[in-house]
């Protein structure tokens, strides 16, 4: 990457290549493969403004597992597809995941192919859905190299006093400090009013941090300290109808309707509700209506 132009925001070539075969580039006149000349300081922000969802988000926030990150879209519609017409908040909940991961996200006013990375504990899933390709790298590679493109961008607009380039490098040098402050309600999956309702919990010790397998964080933190998935499945199916089994695990356990929601539609008993019983726990799930 080097500087061709100089506004204090990073004007410059770059290209991007997955294994060897480019990604993101430019066009010459005869339609060969050059460098794109973009303003790079829309990167910089991107990472410094995403970094603490970068380092610690690894679960998807809908109930999906698809085969790679860059499937989770279509995935989505799928799943919306069988579900009722409103589903606007869900919705957002993707998208607003997946700009966080995509890198080509960052770039204003550019049309880039999808750049999705996203941790898997100790690993990267890189997925590119334009070539339909993701890689498995290690976890530590690939945060070195968005440290490393991060120094380079804030050193290269380290003396521009543009508001964009003062913004950008705050948002940078302080990426960690916020790191720090959303770190448990990233790895947890639980927010500070959930966790203070556990008060002989320590949970920033290694072994709560183990609990969570990265695939399923949120998931297996509200599973094993607010409703097992298993005893949401018994009870379901015991009972005449979804909403006597979802009352008597309300007032048993004292969860909220959002959370008893999403721990039935995690579970095999939503493969035994009716249509209005699945419309019903969709609409406990966004709060839209309560037991």
């Amino acid at each position: 990457m080097g500087e061709v132009k100089g506004k204090g925001l990073a004007w410059g070539e770059g290209q991007i290549l997955l294994e060897g075969e480019p990604v993101w580039f430019g066009e010459g006149p005869e339609g060969e493969e050059i460098p794109l000349v973009w303003t790079w300081i829309d990167l910089l922000e991107f990472l410094g403004r995403w970094w603490p969802w970068l380092i610690l988000e690894e679960d998807y926030p809908l109930p999906l597992q698809p085969l790679y990150p860059a499937f989770f879209i279509q995935d989505a519609e799928r799943r919306w597809f069988e579900l009722p017409e409103d589903q606007v908040e869900e919705e957002e909940v993707a998208h607003r995941f997946i700009a966080r991961h995509d890198l080509a996200d960052a770039f204003k006013g550019l049309f880039l192919p999808s750049l999705i990375l996203l941790r898997q504990g100790k690993t990267c899933h890189i997925s590119v859905a334009a070539v339909r390709r993701t890689r498995v790298r290690p976890w530590s590679e690939i945060q070195d190299a968005l440290e490393e493109v991060g120094e380079y961008l804030v050193n290269a607009v380290s003396s521009s006093d543009h508001p964009r380039a003062v913004h950008a490098r705050k948002l940078w040098t302080q990426r960690k400090e916020r790191l720090i402050e959303r770190e448990l309600d990233l790895a947890t999956g639980l927010s500070m009013d959930v966790r203070k309702r556990f008060h002989n919990i320590d949970w920033r010790a290694s072994e709560i941090q183990a609990v969570a397998y990265p695939e399923k964080r949120a998931r297996a933190f509200a599973a094993e300290f607010l409703l097992p998935r298993q005893t949401a499945e018994a009870v379901v199916r015991c009972q005449p109808s979804l909403q006597k089994a979802a009352h008597f695990l309300q007032q048993t356990y004292r969860i909220s309707t959002e959370l008893l929601a999403w721990q039935i539609n995690n579970s095999s008993a939503r493969m035994a509700l009716s249509d209005e019983e699945r419309t019903l726990l969709e609409q406990w799930k966004t709060g839209r209506t309560e037991l």
